[in-house]
């Protein structure tokens, strides 16, 4: 799929994060990733989060207890949200790594 064909979440995850990136939005993210998931924490565990858009999901496995966050997406703006909200969140590189990478690229996977 050639970019031309892309729809461009990442410019919307950014402004997104922008304008309300809150402890509040992301208690509502943990609570909904411990609902759909049926779990009450991932403590020990490495979550993987392909298209990882804002980045708050993998922010949520953290505050779930995941012992290490693996983020990827193809968009580079969504990239740099999720790398902003890292920072935003104080979380060190080596427990949250972000890549920029498509799932459909063997070569990455």
């Amino acid at each position: 799929m050639t970019d031309e064909l892309r729809y461009g979440f990442g410019k919307n995850w950014a402004e997104f994060i922008e304008k309300k990136l809150s402890d509040s939005i992301v208690r509502e993210s943990v609570d909904h990733m411990r609902r759909f998931m049926k779990i009450d924490n991932l403590s020990g565990k490495t979550f993987l989060d392909i298209g990882c858009g804002s980045g708050i999901h993998s922010l949520a496995a953290l505050r779930l207890g995941a012992e290490k966050v693996v983020a990827f997406d193809y968009d580079e703006h969504s990239v740099a949200t999720s790398r902003k909200v890292r920072e935003w969140a104080g979380v060190p590189i080596e427990k949250w790594a972000i890549q920029q990478g498509s799932v459909l690229d063997l070569d990455f996977m």
